[in-house]
């Protein structure tokens, strides 16, 4: 009978052994010391290993747990010495530098004289927690960049709010807007405009240090939280650095890019403060920064920042509004023929006519509109609105002049411009004489390519072509016959001082020397006074515009102090 049982033990043991070999879960047993005396053969296919390498390996180590971790510490203790079960998750890598995650389970076997056998189950649970940890960068990380998304960012403020208040230290919140990148885009492709973000933000991270952290918060613009501050200055000088590294042009393919950055600056100097008004004042900031011009990159958050971006705001609502109800009007003012004082033309400038019946001067609304993107739709609606009053008065019989209209340089960008304008001419059945196009000496040096491209195709539409503000630009004199100008128009800054100012009076004679050796009519902006006149006269000037004659003036007044005198 006792055979029987020993040899079914036997039996046993072997079924049980062959059994657990080829379970797919890993099966360890350890010594009392830890060490591996056992494992079956799902533990050497996973790990690509045969016993000679897994036998008395460290059982602890074996499995990855991290015996540096103190909470793991304790639940080991606990399970060593209370016997509580010990349940844990660990994750490392075999052979191909392949990682898998483990959930364990880790029990004891005991006998009369105490610990005997440590025994370790096993669940390979990799394709959860990989998802898991998709998931994860999915909902925190930003996928082009792999920094921490706006989500984190934002749990990071907090967290830094509480900690500098905690430590009575102060800290900086840095938000940085990467200008530039729509252009790219929309030129070159979505993938070169991505590689340019990739590069931006790595320039960035290059200048980090220990207490610095960057995120990517949204599509052209990163975030960092700058810990443990001791003055703004500190803040500056990094930012003045980041405005080094960004002067650089970005190389893609055989093209040098470049792009600007804006940054708006908050510091956490009033333990008061939450962590969502700290973001709030370094997007005010931010505001600020992309109205300013010049050099100046950055700005930080003052309350006077605070109501000018509020006023702003408020500002290009009402901008927005004034451009849905057309409350936008054209003045006009003459162009005289120096040598007969006669009506030769005029230039159409636009007015803002309020609901209260105000007239609104340009100087207050145009670098609005050009920074909301509004220009080009206001000043084809101008285009419009003289090709109404042209009409008008055409069939009226009065003898019309040529008008000029403004370009903005947004409009002289759009390679669809000469023909937009000619399609609201012909609405019309305005022939194109009656119109000239002024565009100023800057806009066509951007880029002189497509000027080139742009101005021809309006010349063969049969438009005049005016440059303005000539003599306060960078250009070349070449270009004035490359590009077969009309007109041109000398700067009111000559004008001004031209009777007492010798300098001046000599290089507005050398224009107009210029100007006739390229068969351009030439105009004097802003003639204020007779001495004036006569100067203008006498270098060869051809016609003038200033306050001498007229003032801008409604189309009512033109009609009746010229038009209609001429019936």
């Amino acid at each position: 009978m006792g055979q029987t049982q020993e040899v079914n033990k036997a039996v046993l043991a072997e079924i049980l052994e062959k059994v657990i070999g080829e379970i797919e879960d890993w099966v360890i047993i350890g010594d009392k010391y830890g060490k591996i005396i056992y494992a079956n053969q799902t533990v050497y296919l996973a790990c690509n290993s045969d016993k000679d390498k897994v036998l008395g390996d460290d059982m602890c180590m074996f499995v990855g747990i991290d015996l540096s971790d103190d909470v793991t510490l304790q639940h080991i203790q606990n399970f060593i010495y209370n016997g509580e079960r010990f349940e844990f998750v660990t994750n490392r890598f075999v052979k191909g530098n392949k990682r898998i995650y483990l959930a364990n389970t880790l029990t004891t076997i005991w006998d009369e004289k105490g610990l005997e056998y440590y025994v370790c189950l096993s669940k390979d649970i990799t394709n959860t927690e990989q998802l898991k940890e998709e998931v994860y960068k999915a909902n925190y990380f930003d996928p082009l960049t792999h920094y921490p998304n706006q989500k984190v960012f934002i749990e990071s403020t907090l967290k830094q709010v509480k900690k500098s208040k905690s430590n009575h230290t102060q800290f900086a919140v840095i938000i940085i807007d990467i200008k530039g990148v729509g252009e790219i885009n929309n030129v070159y492709g979505m993938n070169i405009g991505d590689r340019i973000i990739k590069e931006v933000g790595k320039r960035i991270k290059e200048h980090l240090n220990n207490h610095q952290e960057i995120f990517r918060y949204s599509g052209n613009s990163f975030t960092i939280i700058q810990q443990e501050i001791s003055s703004e200055q500190q803040v500056a000088e990094f930012l003045q650095l980041l405005q080094v590294a960004m002067e650089e042009p970005i190389k893609i393919h055989n093209s040098s890019m470049y792009v600007e950055f804006r940054a708006g600056v908050s510091l956490y100097t009033d333990s008061s403060l939450l962590g969502y008004q700290v973001i709030e004042q370094a997007q005010i900031a931010l505001a600020k920064a992309k109205k300013e011009l010049g050099y100046t990159t950055y700005t930080f958050y003052t309350k006077g920042i605070q109501e000018e971006v509020k006023n702003s705001f408020f500002f290009e609502k009402e901008l927005q509004l004034a451009v849905q109800n057309d409350e936008f009007i054209v003045y006009y003012q003459p162009f005289v023929e120096l040598a007969s004082e006669n009506l030769v033309g005029m230039e159409a400038l636009l007015r803002r006519k309020k609901r209260n019946g105000e007239i609104v001067s340009p100087a207050s609304f145009i670098g609005a509109l050009e920074k909301m993107n509004l220009i080009e739709k206001v000043g084809m609606k101008v285009l419009d609105k003289v090709c109404h009053q042209l009409k008008e008065w055409l069939e009226r019989g009065y003898n019309v002049v040529p008008v000029s209209v403004n370009l903005s340089a947004l409009q002289f960008k759009n390679p669809h411009l000469a023909k937009n304008i000619k399609k609201v001419l012909e609405s019309y059945g305005i022939p194109p004489r009656y119109i000239v196009l002024e565009i100023t000496e800057t806009m066509v040096m951007e880029d002189i390519g497509i000027a080139q491209l742009i101005i021809e195709e309006l010349k063969n539409y049969g438009f005049a072509i005016s440059i303005d503000d000539f003599g306060t630009g960078y250009a070349s004199i070449g270009y004035l016959k490359k590009f077969m100008f009309d007109h041109l128009k000398i700067d009111i800054s000559f004008i001004r001082e031209i009777v007492e100012n010798a300098e001046d009076r000599a290089i507005v004679e050398a224009i107009i020397a210029i100007a006739k050796t390229f068969n351009l009519h030439t105009i004097a902006e802003g003639i204020e006074s007779e001495e004036q006149l006569y100067v203008m006269s006498t270098l060869g000037c051809e016609m003038g515009q200033g306050f001498f004659w007229d003032r801008p003036i409604t189309a009512q007044q033109i009609e009746n102090k010229y038009l209609k005198a001429c019936l």
